[in-house]
């Protein structure tokens, strides 16, 4: 897939992204445990999730349900969670 515009810091969300994104997985594996332990959510949200890796990661963990929030610019073929879990939005356009 070639670059796909996104807003954050007005950077693209290009393959590049994508692979970094996954590698935080690794991640989310060493800290979640430790948040867990303090808090235990049986829903997580992340505003902002890109491919959604800490999500992946939370769902694949403790098995919570999971909803991701970001622009319509992901390519859904590298979502980390399935593609009912994302909800695609334009907060630069009050949300919708």
């Amino acid at each position: 897939m070639s670059e796909i515009q996104a807003h954050a810091g007005n950077q693209p969300y290009d393959e590049e992204f994508y692979r970094k994104n996954q590698l935080g997985l690794q991640s989310a594996n060493i800290v979640l445990p430790i948040v867990e332990k303090f808090v235990h959510p049986k829903n997580v949200i992340d505003v902002g999730c890109g491919s959604g890796t800490w999500l992946a990661a939370w769902k694949k963990l403790f098995g919570v349900d999971v909803l991701g929030i970001d622009g319509d610019y992901v390519d859904r073929s590298q979502l980390m969670v399935d593609e009912k879990e994302f909800y695609p939005v334009n907060l630069e356009r009050g949300g919708g």
